[in-house]
């Protein structure tokens, strides 16, 4: 069996948190690759389990630097995952110290790398792509009733912690003036509160509209009946770092509307097994289009579950790490 890997996440997420989801599944799909890992949050003194040969921070700047305090007090080497908000914002020179110490960085997508790239340039440190995967749930029934929603409704849902990153209030406008046309269509929120400010303003967006809810956080064992029971499922985040519940929501044949930014353009092909708007107004038209279309649903539901399948795949994902961590222990 191959050395183990040490899986550091930030401190104090929800189970749900897009990191911890990721960590869970590398975790699991490495065991069946022979490569046994274990999770920690970051913390200041972590040690080492016996065994382990890798450090792995899952997030540069809300893990890397407890990651690696302990690579740079082991000698082990580190590999650290950039995520959506390491990218073109915070501490360029936290981001530095942690990528200056890693034996590799590991991007989504390829415009994450060029980001990375711009935003710390002459980095000699070696910057790989790996696609995150996804499970393909088995196809099952959709049911509403769990979720109070009426059988004629278009229910679009947005899973999502609430954070100002996330712009979780985004879609209510715009859905209000197709209820306002006499379209049947509803707002769902899914997802733990991570800023009470986003919060707030998400409730006063509402304002008590009959047809938007929040669900609050949903256990992962329960999303795919969720996205299941959705017509589509939306997101409308400012930045991304390669979404799980977009990937999630494509591998349960569900059409996703998506905000234009590099995270969502790697998951979505605009037309093809998805959508992706630019501004209110594009939002607005693709709502229209996907509320009044049952066939635009299921064709794009159909093309999303296949691409799902065949670009982001969970084994392929494992043999990848487990391919850079063979090298960065050499």
């Amino acid at each position: 069996m191959s050395p183990g890997v040490l899986l550091v996440i930030p401190p104090g997420l929800p189970a749900t948190a897009g990191n911890c989801v990721s960590a869970r599944r590398l975790a699991k799909w490495l065991g069946r690759t022979g490569v046994p890992a274990r999770i920690v949050e970051a913390a200041s003194g972590l040690a080492a389990p016996r065994g382990c040969g890798i450090i792995h921070a899952f997030h540069a700047l809300q893990a890397g630097e407890a990651a690696r305090d302990l690579a740079c007090r082991t000698g082990l080497p580190l590999v650290v995952t950039l995520t959506g908000t390491d990218l073109g914002h915070g501490d360029t020179a936290a981001l530095r110290r942690v990528a200056g110490e890693a034996a590799v960085m590991i991007a989504y997508h390829g415009e994450a790398k060029d980001t990375f790239l711009k935003q710390l340039p002459g980095l000699p440190t070696p910057v790989e792509v790996i696609s995150p995967g996804v499970e393909i749930p088995v196809p099952g029934p959709r049911r509403r009733a769990p979720w109070g929603w009426e059988r004629e409704e278009i229910v679009f849902l947005l899973p999502s912690g609430i954070r100002w990153v996330k712009d979780p209030g985004f879609a209510v406008g715009p859905l209000a003036e197709l209820r306002a046309r006499g379209l049947p269509v509803r707002l769902a929120v899914a997802g733990p509160v991570r800023e009470e400010g986003a919060a707030a303003a998400l409730r006063q967006a509402m304002g008590g509209l009959s047809w938007a809810s929040c669900l609050g956080e949903v256990p992962h064992e329960r999303m795919d009946g969720l996205l299941r029971a959705a017509d589509v499922v939306v997101n409308t985040s400012r930045s991304e770092g390669l979404s799980n519940a977009v990937l999630e929501a494509m591998a349960a044949g569900r059409p996703v509307l998506a905000s234009d930014i590099a995270g969502n353009r790697a998951a979505v092909r605009h037309a093809e097994d998805g959508l992706l708007y630019r501004d209110r107004a594009d939002f607005l038209r693709w709502a229209e289009r996907l509320a009044v279309s049952p066939a635009l649903r299921a064709r794009l539901g159909e093309a999303a579950r296949r691409s799902a399948s065949t670009r982001f795949s969970p084994l392929a994902e494992a043999r990848a790490h487990a391919r850079l961590y063979r090298l960065a222990s050499r």
